[in-house]
């Protein structure tokens, strides 16, 4: 007899993938509560724009291809398969694991951002075009359509405002930095505004246009060289020839930390000294400075748990 499934107060959307999470843990007892709603729950943008992708190059919407869309965000050292459970069971914040290495490492790439360490944005490029040439011949040759979810995934995130920076005509100007953004802020770049839908998203038609291409790419047997010519033309032109040669990484001013939580990022700030100065002689009032300073030292003595509460809440970009 099946176990009935706990009830959930969360809205469906999220329910649904709460649910899946749950069922798929080693421990459902000890699930831990996690931004996994922003991978499926919030609408679901992968899966809506893959499954209208499909529609209008008329491929079928499999389990496959949907769970090849998902996969950069879950992704399983087993074929064919995703892992919801390495969301909530530590491996996010594991090194080493695929799931760390995804989110925070070499990998991410998968995702359209700057890995960790120097690289240009040509290399950035370089390295998502080799990794989508090769899930396709593997697409090709296994004829397994979920590889192509992979390659959708990439591209689809490279429309997203908190993956990358683009001219106004599309072009890409730089590929961001995740391990330099607040996660909460860059969370909020691809949920569904509240009455809208996910082609209200910034960036959302653009993705489906180029995926729609892709899945017409593979329908037909195209070469692999026609994907990575596809790829490089029209997904990720760069904005002008000085680009390519670019460093790579950063983040767009609204996805930043504020000051007082960049001590925890030892990529912006060595020491509390250096956080402090920042404050000090930034345009904020004398009590915004006060408050940042308590939340500085809140974060560099361990206890900020509940500083988020001490936050000011005008001038937010100043912070």
């Amino acid at each position: 007899m099946a176990k009935n499934k706990p009830k959930s107060a969360l809205p469906d959307s999220q329910a649904i993938d709460w649910q899946r999470a749950v069922e798929t843990s080693n421990n459902p007892s000890d699930v831990k509560i996690v931004p996994i709603f922003s991978i499926w729950g919030k609408g679901a943008v992968h899966e809506s724009i893959t499954k209208e992708a499909a529609k209008l190059a008329k491929v079928p919407y499999t389990t496959a291809l949907e769970k090849g869309v998902e996969w950069p965000d879950v992704p399983s050292t087993k074929p064919g398969e995703t892992n919801y459970p390495g969301l909530i069971n530590g491996d996010l914040h594991k090194k080493g694991t695929i799931t760390n290495n995804s989110h925070y490492g070499q990998n991410q790439f998968w995702h359209s951002m700057t890995p960790p360490g120097d690289f240009k944005n040509g290399d950035v490029l370089d390295k998502i075009v080799h990794q989508a040439v090769q899930w396709y011949e593997q697409a090709q040759k296994e004829k397994n359509i979920f590889h192509v979810g992979k390659i959708l995934h990439i591209v689809q995130d490279s429309y997203s405002e908190a993956h990358t920076i683009r001219s106004k005509d599309g072009k890409i100007v730089t590929f961001q930095s995740y391990d330099k953004q607040d996660p909460n802020k860059h969370e909020k770049a691809d949920v569904i505004p509240r009455w809208g839908t996910w082609r209200d998203v910034p960036g959302a038609i653009s993705a489906l246009q180029a995926s729609t291409k892709i899945l017409e790419l593979y329908k037909s047997e195209a070469s692999s060289k026609a994907l990575e010519d596809y790829l490089r033309n029209q997904v990720f032109p760069f904005e002008n020839g000085l680009t390519k040669n670019q460093p790579a990484g950063g983040t767009n001013p609204k996805y930043a930390p504020t000051i007082a939580e960049n001590i925890t990022n030892q990529n912006h700030y060595a020491n509390l000294d250096k956080v402090l100065q920042e404050i000090l002689i930034s345009d904020s009032s004398a009590e915004n400075k006060a408050l940042m300073i308590n939340r500085a030292l809140e974060i560099a003595s361990g206890h900020a748990q509940n500083a988020q509460t001490h936050t000011p809440t005008n001038n937010p970009e100043v912070l």
